[in-house]
């Protein structure tokens, strides 16, 4: 019903609706952890993994007098080389390619340690047991064929390939989804308020009207007639001068506007408008609020 932006109103009503919030979270984090269970599960195509715990023997270099070491990164391409590739696929006798072969293995170590967690990762049960029966004795010839290593201890091993659980990162997706669906729904709360055009606050109504308005508990007489949605009978207001009653936030200001052009139309004065069933905690926090200034006011 204001023809400017009003801050305080605005985050009156979004406090007071701030459960909206919460909603949007929750929906949120149900559809984006939905859909991801429905793609990993579902549309997601099986894998099988198969893993093989190792300790590396770090060189020592009698001239820097440091040890050398192989993070994870440089693990991953010490697996893709083409010699360990080749000769994991010679022992498979050709059947899968070493192009292939570089694609399944992968590598994992944490910082500052010695352990490596090397996987073969596939699409099938026997491809992923094939592959990584050939991998582990090639794997015990590196040390021999790279200078940064001394020896390699296999310390732990998959007895057989196991299905790949996709959901591992379900709670990222939950999280996710809350926070897109708590930002979704602080954009349309914050829609809604801004092209709401009801009546809240008496004040603001008598700045755009001139008309005086005074708050009206909602069943009081005279208030069965307030102006809602929809445009009321307009043979209930007669004589040279009328009230008229305002449901308050109805989404009804354009039908306050019309009703007050008509009775101007007619040469009906408005004595006093009333706003019916105002939010008291709304206005009272306005009217607290009104030492400070509003930013947006021109």
């Amino acid at each position: 019903m204001t023809d400017r932006f009003d801050l305080k109103l605005f985050l009156l009503r979004f406090i007071r609706r701030f459960y909206v919030l919460f909603i949007g979270a929750l929906a949120g984090a149900v559809v984006v952890g939905g859909i991801y269970l429905f793609v990993q599960l579902v549309v997601k195509p099986a894998q099988y993994r198969e893993r093989v715990v190792v300790h590396q023997e770090l060189h020592y270099n009698d001239k820097t007098g440091q040890y050398t070491y192989l993070n994870g990164y440089t693990w991953n391409q010490v697996l893709a080389m083409d010699w360990i590739t080749e000769d994991v696929s010679k022992l498979l006798s050709g059947s899968i390619s070493s192009d292939e072969i570089a694609g399944y293995i992968t590598a994992e170590m944490l910082s500052d340690s010695r352990v490596v967690y090397i996987y073969v990762t596939t699409g099938s049960y026997e491809t992923t047991d094939s592959v990584f029966n050939a991998l582990v004795p090639v794997l015990l010839t590196i040390p021999d064929k790279l200078g940064e290593l001394d020896d390699m201890l296999v310390i732990d091993s998959s007895d057989a390939p196991e299905k790949v659980n996709h959901i591992n990162d379900i709670v990222r997706a939950l999280i996710l989804g809350a926070i897109l669906g708590l930002f979704t729904g602080a954009f349309l709360l914050s829609f809604s308020i801004i092209t709401d055009d009801s009546v809240y606050i008496p004040m603001l109504f008598e700045e755009k009207t001139g008309i005086t308005c005074e708050c009206l508990p909602e069943g009081s007489a005279g208030s069965v007639n307030a102006i809602a949605k929809e445009i009321p009978d307009m043979s209930i207001y007669s004589g040279p001068e009328t009230d008229i009653y305002i449901l308050s936030g109805s989404r009804n200001g354009k039908v306050v506007q019309y009703v007050i052009r008509e009775l101007d139309k007619r040469g009906i004065k408005i004595r006093k408008a009333f706003l019916v069933g105002p939010v008291k905690w709304i206005i009272k926090g306005y009217y607290a609020c009104t030492r400070f200034p509003n930013p947006f006011m021109k």
